[in-house]
């Protein structure tokens, strides 16, 4: 009865052992994943110009080089964490538009679960109206 008593007790024991590390290793915490940037949306000029961004991130992300215009570029195009709070200074250059319109362009950058966009506006040359004409 006393080695039965034992047995049962050590049994006890070793699943209170497994119960305890079982406990602790789903108890992990989750860190939730974030992207921002400090502009949605860059405003720029007939002349084009030099933008300073940043994009805060605690994940690695990326910029679809694919949705960069041919008319802007960064100076960074992807940016590493591994859960620890990083910021990327980003310099978004937009040239001059030669068009004859407005231009807009979409800049998307990611991370495994996280999609966001940067948008570019830009002022095309004055289409007549502000111009002044002679009569001959």
């Amino acid at each position: 009865m006393k080695k039965w008593f034992l047995c049962v007790c050590e049994m006890v024991a070793a699943a209170a052992v497994l119960v305890a590390s079982l406990s602790t290793a789903s108890c992990e915490k989750y860190i939730l994943p974030h992207l921002d940037c400090t502009l949605d949306t860059i405003w720029a000029p007939l002349e084009g110009g030099s933008y300073q961004i940043s994009i805060s991130s605690n994940v690695s992300w990326a910029f679809e080089l694919s949705s960069i215009p041919a008319w802007a570029s960064v100076d960074v195009t992807f940016g590493q964490s591994d859960f620890e709070e990083a910021v990327y200074p980003i310099k978004v250059e937009v040239q001059p538009n030669d068009g004859g319109s407005d231009r807009n362009g979409v800049m998307k950058y990611s991370s495994q679960t996280l999609s966001r966009t940067l948008v570019i506006s830009q002022k095309g040359p004055a289409t007549g109206q502000d111009t002044e004409t002679t009569a001959e």
